[in-house]
C-alpha cells in the first residue's frame, strides 16, 4: 500500500471539495474505483446481510490486522420488499456503499502492521455527508438507489 494516499481527516478537512479531490486522486492513481482501489488500499469486501432490507445498516467498515479493512456490504434496500431490483441496481448500490466505506477509512489512523484506529467517535453527520460526497464523486450516484429503472 505504498502509494495509497494515507490521510487522517479531521472535521475541518471533511468537505465536499476534499471528498471530490480524494476520489479523483484515487482514480488517477489506480483507475476508476472502487474495485480498483481494494488491493492498493488494503480492503476486502464481504457480502452479507446487515438488515438493510428492514432499514438497518447498508454497509460497515471494520478495521482488521496489519493496516487492513473489511467492508461488509448488504445490497438490499427496503424498496426491494415490493419489487425485486435489477442486477444493475444491486451493483450500483454495492459500488456506492463500498466507496462510502472506503471514505470512512480516511478518518482512521493507519500505521504499518497495526490495526487502524479511530481517534474520535463514529457516526457524526458531517462524516456521513463527506462519505456520501466521496461516493458520489467516485460513482456519479447521489445515494444508494432504491431503483435505477422502473
Amino acid at each position: 500500500m505504498s502509494g495509497w494516499p494515507h490521510r487522517l481527516l479531521a472535521r475541518v478537512d471533511a468537505n465536499a471539495a476534499t471528498a471530490r479531490a480524494l476520489a479523483h486522486e484515487l482514480a488517477a492513481l489506480y483507475g476508476d474505483g472502487p474495485y480498483a482501489w481494494l488491493a492498493p488500499g488494503g480492503f476486502r469486501i464481504d457480502d452479507c446481510t446487515l438488515g438493510a432490507l428492514d432499514g438497518g445498516l447498508e454497509a460497515l467498515l471494520v478495521a482488521c490486522t496489519c493496516d487492513r479493512f473489511c467492508i461488509a456490504v448488504d445490497s438490499a434496500h427496503p424498496a426491494d420488499r415490493s419489487r425485486a431490483p435489477s442486477e444493475e441496481t444491486r451493483q450500483a448500490r454495492r459500488r456506492f456503499r463500498v466507496c462510502h466505506e472506503i471514505a470512512h477509512s480516511f478518518f482512521c489512523a493507519r500505521e504499518r502492521d497495526a490495526v487502524p484506529v479511530r481517534p474520535w467517535p463514529v457516526g457524526a453527520r458531517w462524516e456521513e455527508d463527506f462519505c456520501d460526497a466521496f461516493a458520489h464523486a467516485a460513482t456519479g450516484l447521489r445515494c444508494p438507489p432504491a431503483r435505477l429503472r422502473s
